[in-house]
């Protein structure tokens, strides 16, 4: 019996493992551009420090190791992305139903955890958006297997591990850890030493970080689930993952009865980090932390089954999952849920064509098309104002929303030669003109136009401290 034990969990564990990343990449491969709003500055950074030895924004996470990794093998940095997106999602599934195989010592239980990592649309849209993010909650995961370790050393190491993976996940880390009694002297210190050493080593946890907390908390309440569905629509989420969130609210709920009714240290400890993730007051928005928070919630309320269901001896819901996940799968939509790359080639094609590339020191690009300018045409981008002093005649902008009569009207007719259309909705003009422009609509008092051309689309802040640090 223990024989065959020993080949069927390890067996079971690859099955989920292989599932699941093929599940994802076909996901992934439903589009030939990089998935995701970052996609293009992972690939940025990878390709700068293999081909020149650096990165543009230092950074020891361990995400951009696993993807040369993976480069070295693909020769292609797209498919490089996509490869260790699936890999992770894969390796979530998989942690799942060995973590609750070791909680429960009962199979069925295990299977179920594996199954809803397999299941999961909000794990193949997290995959594809936030790979850096979900090795973090991986090594969370693995933080969690470990912490009944009687060896405290590896409790420690794991730690350690969690914060070069994610800043989020290795503090939800140190909490978990607080919560189950692990000994906070311990803790403290190991993350004073992690904070200290942000200070030299860039992209781990630093003081620095508490500035992406400005003001994110407010006096109004709001419910984070229900803020995420308002704010993406029906269209986006679809009929799959929509249930997925819904369920994950009502298992997040029923938990906290349940561990008033009977106890249990592992339990509180979760649903106490959970709670953290959807703390209420904060600001909701579409680029601020609620969100990053919430989808992290969603990934680990799976954990929550562990607890209701370790007693279990039928296991249909593993059967029902596995069926449905041959469906849910395909609610990643990179049409839907990428920004339009296609649009963005043809966009960054167009700039280089309308002035002279040597001419250009840097292009300020909204998030996402800056990042793909500097893929296709090794021109430097950022969806930032430069804090550093830079010539204007080669400081340039991609400005959205602009129409033609708009520029006429408050420029002059000679200033127009620094103005190129690319597309209907996409120009090109010298930094130093947008600044005329946007301040003769402020000195026209046309404050309507004015809001409508300073958002996301058109940068107009600069980079903040946390991120000049790293750059430092």
């Amino acid at each position: 019996m223990r024989i065959k034990e020993s080949l069927v969990v390890p067996g079971t564990a690859l099955i989920f493992f292989a599932a699941s990343f093929i599940f994802r990449l076909l996901s992934f491969l439903q589009t030939p551009f990089a998935n995701g709003w970052d996609g293009y500055f992972y690939i940025n950074q990878v390709r700068s420090f293999m081909e020149e030895g650096r990165m543009d924004v230092p950074d020891i996470s361990l995400i951009y190791p696993l993807m040369m990794v993976v480069q070295v093998f693909t020769g292609d940095y797209v498919l490089s992305y996509k490869l260790l997106a699936a890999i992770l999602a894969a390796t979530l599934t998989m942690s799942f139903f060995l973590l609750a195989l070791k909680w429960t010592d009962n199979y069925k239980t295990a299977l179920i955890l594996g199954s809803m990592g397999l299941f999961s649309p909000h794990l193949t849209y997290f995959a594809a958006q936030y790979p850096k993010n979900l090795l973090g909650v991986v090594l969370f995961i693995w933080l969690l297997y470990a912490s009944d370790s009687k060896r405290k050393v590896v409790i420690v190491l794991m730690m350690i591990l969690n914060f070069v993976g994610h800043r989020v996940t290795a503090v939800l880390g140190l909490l978990y850890l607080v919560i189950r009694g692990f000994s906070p002297y311990v803790v403290i210190i190991i993350g004073a030493a992690i904070m200290a050493a942000g200070f030299f080593l860039p992209g781990i946890l630093n003081l620095f970080d508490v500035e992406r907390f400005h003001g994110v908390i407010s006096t109004g309440l709001q419910f984070t689930p229900y803020s995420f569905i308002k704010s993406f629509g029906f269209d986006l989420i679809g009929p799959w993952w929509l249930i997925e969130i819904v369920a994950a609210c009502i298992v997040f709920f029923a938990a906290i009865v349940y561990a008033v009714k009977k106890p249990d240290r592992r339990l509180t400890s979760i649903l106490f980090v959970l709670a953290v993730l959807i703390f209420p007051f904060f600001v909701w928005s579409e680029n601020g932390p609620a969100i990053r928070f919430f989808l992290i919630f969603i990934l680990l309320c799976p954990l929550l089954l562990i607890f209701f269901l370790r007693s279990i001896e039928k296991n249909y819901l593993a059967f029902v999952l596995i069926t449905c996940s041959f469906f849910s799968y395909r609610t990643y939509d990179p049409a839907k849920h990428d920004p339009n790359y296609e649009l963005y080639c043809l966009v960054a094609t167009q700039a280089v064509s309308k002035v002279r590339a040597d001419s250009i020191e840097l292009i300020i690009a909204h998030k996402a098309l800056a990042e793909y300018i500097v893929y296709s045409t090794g021109i430097d981008a950022m969806s930032w104002i430069p804090e550093y002093e830079i010539d204007k005649a080669r400081l340039w902008r991609i400005a959205e929303g602009v129409k033609d009569v708009q520029f006429n009207c408050y420029l002059d007719p000679d200033d127009m030669a620094f103005v190129h259309r690319i597309t209907p909705t996409y120009c090109l003009i010298r930094e130093d003109y947008w600044t005329k422009f946007l301040l003769r609509i402020k000195n026209d008092s046309n404050e309507e136009l004015l809001n409508d051309l300073t958002n996301w689309k058109n940068p107009s802040k600069m980079r903040p401290k946390f991120l000049l640090k790293n750059k430092s």
